[in-house]
Parts: C-alpha cells; sequence; structure tokens
C-alpha cells in the first residue's frame, strides 16, 4: 500500500496498527502546536483561532464546495498530496467525506474518495488542543481491508494565509492480537459478584439517532479477579450475553451465554423475549439485526482510570412504543466471576404540543423540484439568524418543529439531524409509513440554516404532482413557519426518447450461484461485462442512473418499459434490495429475497443478503436493464439466481427434438411420443437410476423457467398457447404434458381443438446436479403441421420468413431475444 513520500515534509511519523475488521479507534499522529505554528509563520494564538474559524464553518459537512460556494476558502485547507507529490487534493473547493472538517475516505493510493466506493482503504482527519499544545492527524482503517505487512505512506498539507506546511506518516499495519482468556459460559457456574442498572431514556425514535450513556462502577475490575488495566485493553473478550433458544416450538432462556456480536463490535442487537403464551414481553435478548429488533448497544468500553462503562444506545426506527420500558442484561465475565449490567431503555412519551395560542410571526416558501428517478436531495438555505431576531429567540438556542395534525406539532422528528418525514397530508410521519413522501432534514446537527430536501424511494407523489410541508421555529408566543413545496417532474434528458418508446436490443443471461450467509450481509461478487452493455446500447459511458430494475407495478411476465425504476434501495448505488418474490424493487426489510450492486468502474455486480433469511435451495430470477435514454436502447440482464451450498459452474449438456403427434396414442389412448432419455443420460454423463435424483423446469415466460415439483403425474403440468407453464386447471391451459416413467414416454393432453393443423411447442429442460438437457416439445395434429411450424433443418427456402414467438408474434431483431424457443425462417430455434 503505497503513496509516494514527499523529501521537503517538516513533521514525520511512523506507528503500527493491528489489522481491523471492524471500525475501530483511529491511530493519532502527534506533533506540537507551537513547532507547526512557527513553520507556518505565525504563533499559536493565530493559528488555532484560523483552526477553530475553519472547523466551525466546514464540519462533518460533506461536499461543502456545493452547499458552501459563498465561503472564503482561501485561508485554510487542510489537503492531500497525490501522484507523488506533483498536486494536491482538493484544490479551489473542498470535498471532505469522512466526517470531519480535513477527513477524507481515501484508496490504497491515498487518492480522497467517497465514502462506500470499491477499493475504500483508510481515512484521515485533523485535530487540535490549544491547552496541550497538540496538533494530530488521525489515520484509521476500513474495515477487513488490510492485512498484516501493508502499510500506508501518506502526506498532507496544511496550508494557512499563503504559508504551507508538509506531514509525511506511515502507518505499519501488524497482526492483531490474539488474547486467550478463559471464562466460564454456562451462567450456572458463575457466580455474579454484583450488578447494577443503567436507565437511558429516548423519545420514540423514527430514525436511527442514538445516546450516549454509561455508569462508573468502582472496583469493577477487582470485584470479577482481574486488574483495571487488563480489563479495559480486553473489553471486549469480557462481554457476553445470555443464549435464548427454542425448544420444541417455544423460545427460553438458555444457561449458556455467547459473544456473538450482532451490532458493531462489541455490540449487540435486541429483540423481544416472550412469555408461555407466545406474546412478546419487554425483557430483550441478543438477536440479528432485522425488522423484529427493538434497539442496539455497541461502543461498550471500560476506562481503567475512572472505572467507567459507556456505550452507545439507539433504537430500531418505529419500533419502540412511547411510554414503554426495554431491557437486557449484559454480563461481564472473567474466569467464574460476572458482574450484572441490566440495562433500560425508558421510552418516554412523545412531546406533541398544542401551540393553537400562538400567532404566526413570519413565515417563508421554497419550491424544490426534483426528478421522478432516483436523485439526491437538494440544499435549501434559511437565515436563522433573521428568523430567530423576528421571534425574539437566541439564534442558538432553538430546535425545529413540525406538523403532527392540524392542531398538533411535534419535536420527535424521524428523519436525520432533527429532521421530519412527511406523509402525503403533509404531517410528520415515520420513515416507511403510509403515504410516506418526503423528508426535511438540517445538513447536519450543527448546521441548521441549511436544509436537505428529498423525497421517499417509493413516493406516493407522482409525475408533476407536488405536496406542501411545513417546518415551525417555536419563540414564546409567536412562531416562524418555513414552507417546502417538492415538486416531482418525469426524468428530463436533452434529446431522449420517450419510456414507452424504449426497446430491447440485447439480453444477456447470467447464472447466479449464492452461498447464503447467516452473519454476514454481503455475499459473492460476479464480473460485468460494461464493455458489451455499453456497445449495445451505443453508449462510450454509463453512470449510476442508468440502471433499472422493475418498480412494485412489474406484473411478473411482460415487458413494460414504463413500470421500470432506477429508485437505488440498496447500497453502494446503484443497487436494489429486491422484493420476496426477487423480481422487483423492494426496498430494504427482512423479507426481501436478495440485493444486488453494480460497480460500473470496477465492472462487477455484488450480492446481498439479510443474514440468515436464505436457505440452500431458494431460486429467484431478477431482470436489470442498462438503459441509454437519449436512444432509447436497452441491455437487458436476466440474473437466475440460486442459493447453493457450494459454487459450480451450471453446464447445458445438450438438446433434443420431441414429437408427439396427437393421432397417436398409447394403451391409454393419450397421445405420446416414446423416449427412455437415453441419449439425455449419455450427455449428462449418469445412470438411468439415478433418474429420481434430477429436476425438471418448464419455462414461465421465454427467458424464465421454473422447477416442477411433478412431472411424472397425469394432468397435473399445464401449459398455454405460448408454451409456458401454467395451473393445468386454468381457463388458459392449452395442453398438459408429462413424463410417463413407466412406460418411458412423453405423454400430453389436449384441451384445444384438434384437426391436421393443430400445432403446439414448449421446451423444458431435465437437471442433474449442475448440468441441464433440453427437450424441444412439439405437438401437432400432423407431421406436415409439425414440419410447418420447423424442425430443425438448413432449408434455406423455408415459406415462412421472419422471427416469431410461440404465439406467433412478428419480432424485429434477434439480437434481442431472450432466452426460449422461436421460429426464425421457419425453422424452429433455441435461444441459450
Amino acid at each position: 500500500m503505497l503513496c509516494a513520500s514527499v523529501a521537503s515534509a517538516q513533521f514525520t511519523g511512523t506507528q503500527e496498527q493491528e489489522a481491523w475488521d471492524n471500525y475501530y479507534e483511529p491511530t493519532y499522529f502527534e506533533f506540537s502546536l507551537t513547532e507547526v505554528a512557527s513553520y507556518l509563520g505565525t504563533d499559536t494564538a493565530t493559528l488555532v483561532a484560523a483552526l477553530d474559524a475553519e472547523s466551525e464553518t466546514f464540519y462533518n459537512a460533506d461536499d461543502v464546495d456545493v452547499y458552501y460556494e459563498s465561503v472564503d476558502t482561501n485561508d485554510v485547507r487542510f489537503q492531500v498530496i497525490v501522484n507523488g507529490g506533483e498536486s494536491v487534493y482538493p484544490q479551489a473547493s473542498y470535498g471532505y467525506t469522512q466526517g470531519y472538517w480535513g477527513g477524507f475516505w481515501m484508496l490504497e493510493d491515498g487518492t480522497p474518495c467517497s465514502w462506500g466506493v470499491d477499493g475504500m482503504a483508510f481515512y484521515n482527519y485533523p485535530g487540535w488542543d490549544a491547552e496541550s499544545d497538540l496538533f494530530y492527524i488521525a489515520l484509521g482503517q476500513a474495515p477487513d481491508y488490510f492485512t498484516a505487512g501493508d502499510y500506508v505512506n501518506v502526506n498532507f498539507l496544511l496550508y494557512v494565509n499563503g504559508e504551507s506546511v508538509n506531514f509525511s506518516l506511515t502507518l505499519n499495519i501488524t497482526e492483531p492480537e490474539v488474547v486467550e482468556i478463559d471464562n466460564d459460559t454456562i451462567l450456572s457456574n458463575i457466580t455474579i459478584v454484583d450488578s447494577v442498572e443503567i436507565t437511558v431514556s429516548q423519545k420514540p425514535a423514527g430514525s436511527w439517532t442514538y445516546s450516549t450513556a454509561g455508569v462508573t462502577i468502582s472496583g469493577l475490575a477487582e470485584m470479577i479477579g482481574t486488574t483495571a488495566s487488563e480489563l479495559a485493553n480486553y473489553f471486549s473478550y469480557h462481554l457476553y450475553v445470555r443464549d435464548y433458544i427454542e425448544v420444541d416450538g417455544y423460545y427460553q432462556w438458555s444457561d449458556t451465554l455467547n459473544q456473538d456480536y450482532t451490532a458493531n463490535e462489541p455490540g449487540f442487537w435486541f429483540s423481544q423475549t416472550f412469555d408461555e403464551n407466545g406474546d412478546e414481553t419487554n425483557e430483550c435478548y441478543s438477536a440479528a439485526y432485522g425488522s423484529t429488533s427493538m434497539f442496539y448497544i455497541e461502543g461498550l468500553d471500560f476506562e481503567a482510570d475512572t472505572d467507567s462503562l459507556s456505550f452507545y444506545l439507539g433504537q430500531y426506527p418505529g419500533n419502540c412504543a412511547a411510554a414503554t420500558n426495554y431491557w437486557t442484561t449484559i454480563y461481564i465475565v472473567n474466569g467464574s466471576q460476572a458482574y450484572a449490567v441490566k440495562i433500560i431503555l425508558n421510552v418516554l412519551e412523545e412531546e406533541v404540543i398544542d401551540f393553537s395560542q400562538m400567532t404566526l410571526a413570519g413565515s417563508e416558501w421554497h419550491q424544490v423540484v426534483i426528478s421522478s428517478g432516483y436523485e439526491d436531495a437538494t440544499m435549501i438555505e434559511v437565515d436563522m439568524n433573521a428568523i430567530c431576531e423576528t421571534l425574539g429567540i437566541d439564534s442558538i438556542d432553538y430546535s425545529y418543529y413540525a406538523y403532527k395534525s392540524e392542531t398538533e406539532i411535534t419535536n420527535n422528528g424521524a428523519a436525520n439531524n432533527g429532521g421530519f418525514w412527511f406523509n402525503t397530508s403533509g404531517y410528520s410521519c415515520g420513515y416507511g409509513a403510509t403515504n410516506c413522501a418526503m423528508y426535511i432534514e438540517p445538513y447536519s446537527t450543527s448546521e441548521l440554516n441549511y436544509l436537505n430536501v428529498g423525497k421517499y424511494v417509493f413516493t406516493a407523489i407522482a409525475d408533476n404532482d407536488s405536496l406542501t410541508s411545513s417546518l415551525l421555529v417555536l419563540g414564546t408566543t409567536t412562531y416562524y413557519q418555513i414552507d417546502v413545496n417538492l415538486k416531482v417532474v418525469p426524468d428530463a434528458v436533452k434529446d431522449s426518447v420517450d419510456v414507452e418508446n424504449w426497446k430491447i436490443v440485447s439480453t444477456i443471461e447470467e447464472s447466479i450461484q449464492l452461498i447464503p450467509d447467516a452473519s454476514n450481509y454481503e455475499l459473492q461478487t460476479y464480473d460485468l461485462d460494461v464493455a458489451a452493455i455499453l456497445a449495445a446500447i451505443e453508449m462510450d459511458e454509463t453512470d449510476d442512473k442508468s440502471v433499472y430494475t422493475w418498480s412494485s407495478e412489474y406484473d411478473g411476465s411482460s415487458w413494460v418499459p414504463a413500470n421500470l425504476t432506477n429508485a437505488y434501495s440498496c447500497t453502494p448505488n446503484p443497487g436494489f434490495w429486491m422484493s420476496p418474490d426477487g423480481t422487483y424493487n423492494y426496498g430494504w426489510t427482512s423479507s426481501c429475497a436478495y440485493g444486488v450492486t453494480f460497480s460500473l468502474s470496477d465492472e462487477t455486480m455484488t450480492f446481498w443478503n439479510i443474514p440468515g433469511s436464505n436457505e440452500v435451495g431458494d431460486a429467484f430470477t431478477g431482470y436489470f436493464y442498462f438503459v441509454n435514454v437519449e436512444n432509447g436502447y436497452v441491455c437487458q440482464l436476466v440474473l437466475d439466481i440460486e442459493f447453493v451450498e457450494e459454487i459450480v459452474d451450471v453446464t447445458d449438456a445438450g438438446e433434443e427434438d420431441v414429437l408427439i403427434l396427437l393421432t397417436t396414442e398409447n394403451e391409454e389412448g393419450l397421445p405420446y411420443a416414446a423416449n427412455d432419455l437415453s441419449a439425455m443420460y449419455t450427455a449428462i454423463g449418469i445412470e438411468a437410476e439415478l433418474y429420481d435424483s434430477g429436476t425438471w423446469y418448464a419455462p414461465v415466460s421465454a427467458s424464465r423457467y421454473t422447477k416442477l415439483e411433478d412431472f411424472e403425474t397425469i394432468e397435473t403440468v399445464g401449459f398455454d398457447e405460448n408454451g409456458y407453464y401454467i395451473d393445468f386447471s386454468s381457463q388458459d391451459c392449452l395442453f398438459s404434458l408429462w413424463y410417463d416413467t413407466d412406460y418411458n414416454q412423453f405423454v400430453c393432453s389436449y384441451l384445444g381443438d384438434i384437426n391436421e393443423e393443430t400445432v403446439a411447442t414448449t421446451t423444458v429442460y431435465f437437471r442433474y446436479d449442475y448440468s441441464r438437457y433440453f427437450f424441444n416439445i412439439t405437438i401437432a395434429g400432423s407431421e406436415e403441421a409439425a414440419q410447418g411450424i420447423g424442425s430443425i433443418s438448413s432449408d434455406e427456402n423455408a415459406n415462412v420468413k421472419g422471427i416469431y414467438d410461440l404465439s406467433g408474434r412478428r419480432l424485429s431483431d434477434q439480437s434481442s431475444l431472450a432466452k426460449g424457443l422461436y421460429i426464425i425462417d421457419g425453422k424452429k430455434v433455441l435461444i441459450k
């Protein structure tokens, strides 16, 4: 991991850091603030004043070049030196990505990047303390990126009032220390030496906010037979929660303890337990994160010098009831002794304020126009100094409120940084609530002048509709109202082709095998042929917003481009969490079938699952589209997804044609075609005795097949006029097809009119292990009818010219054909 060093650096430093698997504390490179000031040709007080002034403006401000163009950025800059010292980043404008003033996430080579991009390796941010004469630069790792022996050499420039000073820092990555601590994990064997209760009070949360909490436990380490320094150094090794297990269909507490962290280490998510009737109780146990989660405790830490225990506690938005206590117990164990910490989440009554006696002191109106496709938030600015002056209140002593109803307001919002989600009536609601439509939220908790405005991913606001929601600022007897009108318009691209005229010009089908994971979200990554996609849709390059999938209006069968969406719900974008049946964009919930994200720069697609929700054997088909909106060309990507124990390539072993003449009947008087499957067994490489270990599949569309549970029973599996699988009892069923294993026959039952011109086709396949063999089935009233639809031949003088699907519809372009059976110039052709 190399960044070229700068020989002229005035300050250098080398430190070690263990390889991390999570977001832990960074390592601090410390320097004398006085010496730094001296190199900058100034004194310490002047330097601190300049840094303080700049950090107040830019603290926690990502991409501030977009939002703070009016701010003078020439006086103070903290930059990364890149390209071997030839350039710095950022230059005239700022784009801090780490969350602190001056902080960057960086790639391996030290180039700053956004959080979450592929290759994100480490981060930095500067800080200072005038009282300690300290200037420092923090360096930390992205989880699971580095291994022992790697190192980072990165160079920074601090520019103040025309002068600059360079820092060259090296961080050597070492092997993580593995500590052997022999703790008893059987609760009945452990002596509880003492206990404490910690109560954390919070409003019902509609967002991912959290509280910092803790307690001082004098002599904690000594009580459990260790030292304060040992306990502090290896605190995560001493933290346990009690198992809660299912026995005979009922959940009950176990006598064992575990360290299975389900939140950021060391930390746990908690769900409610059950009483003897199966009803939820307010005592909680550690469980995997999901829609039934109630709250989390993470960042558990012990400070040796003060004997203080601290942690973060936050709620799953919308799950905890007001005026209710939830609690859990965490055990701090050493050997056979433990200290029990009962942590109580006290969910307060929601504060709803009647402001009917207050009068309006002033108002303002803003409009935000946003596209119907996915789009980042738009920022507006309000003058809080002027608003507070109008209300006669201090400019640092306010918060935002919103309407909860026509007569009530609340300051308990569900969006970030004290903001709110709103429904289609303009009233405050929880994220994802019925008719959830838009949000208004401050840019940060310290920057309330700047408001982000955006729409809900699955917004109920239609194209060309608008919604006005309001924020309120309260004075003593008066209030000020900020009205924000969100207008949704169709995606507008210069010279774009109307959506209804989009056409599929290329189809790529991939078989994807995934190994389910009960602990992690991220699964496997597969290659994505971006070059082929771009060539097909005639684009030089593509971007995040060019990737679509079906919206919730998808009917499961037909191509309706108006039902596509690029409202991304899985990060890093572009990406989607897919519906329980795996076909349309659903948004993240515990019932999602899978998630997929596309990295167009790396030409990969990464798959995700809700931990523990998928099992071996689950199978889905997803449809994804790369769109050139300027010419309307679409490349369709069909992903046949299967969850497996082991990833093995699926191969097409072969195919053969089968003709069932309706005039040829077996002993039971049903049309049939004799076939002992010997060609299939030879192609796949198995004996006939293994037939029962294989599975039949039938088409449900031109490119999608479904597993048949019973293909050996008379009149069970039906097909419609297109040759697609359908319930035999359906009025659209044209024929039934099955394989008679007693007589080695394909047998059919035809429900339509039968004459010499009758003909129907379908394609089924048999799969054994990771090989499949196709049978192209033709059912005809005569050999002439069968030949009319065309057994595969080299006859170039066929009477039927052009491309048709099995229902007889003429198609325009062979390159756009999805996998399936087609009639091309009078010949039956299987596209694979």
